[in-house]
């Protein structure tokens, strides 16, 4: 998908111009390039209209790197914003403004009964049920038993979804993150949201 930055920001600034100044429901009256733009305008609308600290950034290129070693030989890690949390964490803040941006550490040998879900943006009573899911940790194990990765790592991570202010998911919980997977030499992190 070929993005023109400064006309996307142009469309979203106009966007937001025009929702703020809508005393009903918002109609955008724009020529749409296709059903997913609309969509994405859609939401931005939406998530601006919604939550005060929202912020939206755009990314200047996509952070592609290509995967070198076989998968039967990699370690994988999951990584989900579904609001998954061991029953004897600390709950996550559900409240979008107050911006939960903190992560869990979530065990690969813990079981359906020790986890769970704190999310209010998605009906999560099927993974109530069965976290996998949202966090498909025993096809994780399934697949390194049949040799399709070559081990599962020892660390895994919930974090919320909605997080309306990424300045402490960026500066602080990402890297906590990041040294995590180094120090457990994961190879691929598979991410799931809710």
């Amino acid at each position: 998908m070929n993005i023109n930055r400064r006309e996307l920001e142009k469309k979203i600034k106009l966007w937001i111009d025009l929702e703020a100044q809508s005393d009903g429901p918002f109609e955008i009256v724009y020529e749409f390039i296709n059903d997913r733009e609309e969509k994405f305008a859609r939401w931005i609308v939406m998530a601006n209209a919604v939550h005060e600290k929202f912020q939206f950034s755009m990314n200047d290129e996509i952070a592609w790197h290509e995967f070198k070693k076989p998968l039967n030989e990699s370690r994988i890690s999951l990584l989900t914003t579904a609001g998954v949390r061991h029953k004897s964490d600390k709950p996550f803040i559900t409240d979008c403004e107050n911006t939960d941006s903190s992560h869990r550490m979530l065990s690969k040998n813990s079981s359906n009964k020790d986890f769970a879900i704190d999310h209010l943006h998605y009906d999560h009573r099927q993974a109530d049920q069965d976290i996998n899911c949202v966090f498909p940790i025993d096809a994780l194990h399934v697949l390194h038993q049949e040799g399709v990765i070559g081990s599962v790592a020892n660390h895994h991570f919930g974090l919320m979804g909605c997080i309306s202010n990424t300045d402490l998911l960026i500066k602080k919980t990402i890297p906590e993150i990041m040294n995590t997977l180094v120090e457990d030499s994961v190879d691929c992190v598979v991410l799931t949201p809710g």
